[in-house]
């Protein structure tokens, strides 16, 4: 890829993009990750006068992973489409790139070895966080900013990705720390100055500190769901659970495994 450098003017130009990601609602961590996109391309290339072939020579990076690609091209194209919105390019040289192509999505679900392993010897607070991923299905952002206000007597009010709100039933394992936390006050995760919340990337390590291996706080959420998924097969719950904009998303838990198979012959054979 031969490198151009980026003309002046063009970090304003990230900053207003930026701007009008967050009136649309999007999160801080989507809005991150757009800006990090763009400033890798914008390392290589003048944003202003690329063509088609410069963000084709950039996509094709062979240390990617398809998803990866997916998310860079995913900001390439929204950057473009404002840009010529806005009238800093008069095309939208994203629009001739080649869609990437994703191979299904495999889960990645902890097994509960590795939940009650995480859940010995750690004190009372990362112990609400891991039970917070494991039996309300909270993503990492969700747990770090999760406040007392949003507990209620059965019910846990998430604001998640694209701040979409839900409501979450409270797990009989979360009862006793939860009506805790309510009586505290405030955010249930503090951080260093003792009342606003933590991050959420420093939730995500203390839970991944906790478990054994390779195992995430993502992970959890994945065993939250498939425990709930294989109780009710009611893909829909699930997806509202969640917090997923399509039910697509959540598709990905109705894949059964090889046991599965065996015991659906089996119960047929009997």
């Amino acid at each position: 890829m031969r490198p151009k450098s980026t003309p002046r003017g063009v970090r304003g130009g990230f900053d207003a993009y930026a701007s009008w990601l967050r009136a649309g609602g999007l999160s801080e961590g989507t809005v991150r990750l757009r800006l990090h996109h763009l400033e890798r391309f914008a390392a290589q290339f003048n944003v202003l006068t690329a063509d088609t072939s410069d963000l084709v020579a950039w996509l094709e990076n062979p240390r990617w992973k398809p998803a990866t690609r997916l998310a860079a091209r995913s900001s390439l194209r929204s950057y473009y489409r404002w840009a010529q919105e806005s009238e800093l390019r008069s095309d939208d040289p994203s629009a001739r790139t080649k869609a990437v192509k994703v191979p299904p999505r495999t889960i990645k679900e902890a097994p509960q070895e590795a939940l009650l392993t995480a859940l010995e010897g750690v004190g009372d607070r990362d112990r609400l966080a891991i039970l917070l991923a494991a039996y309300a299905g909270l993503r990492r952002a969700e747990i770090a900013t999760l406040h007392a206000d949003n507990i209620g007597d059965r019910m846990l009010t998430v604001t998640g990705k694209g701040s979409r709100t839900r409501r979450v039933p409270i797990h009989p394992m979360l009862e006793t720390p939860l009506r805790e936390a309510k009586e505290r006050g405030g955010y249930v995760f503090r951080g260093a100055d003792g009342w606003s919340p933590v991050t959420p990337d420093a939730m995500g390590r203390r839970i991944s500190r906790a478990l054994p291996g390779k195992w995430s706080a993502h992970s959890l959420r994945h065993y939250y769901a498939g425990h709930v998924y294989r109780a009710s097969h009611d893909i829909r719950a699930v997806q509202q659970l969640l917090g997923h904009s399509s039910v697509a998303t959540t598709q990905i838990y109705t894949m059964v495994d090889d046991d599965d198979l065996h015991r659906a012959v089996g119960s047929w054979a009997s």
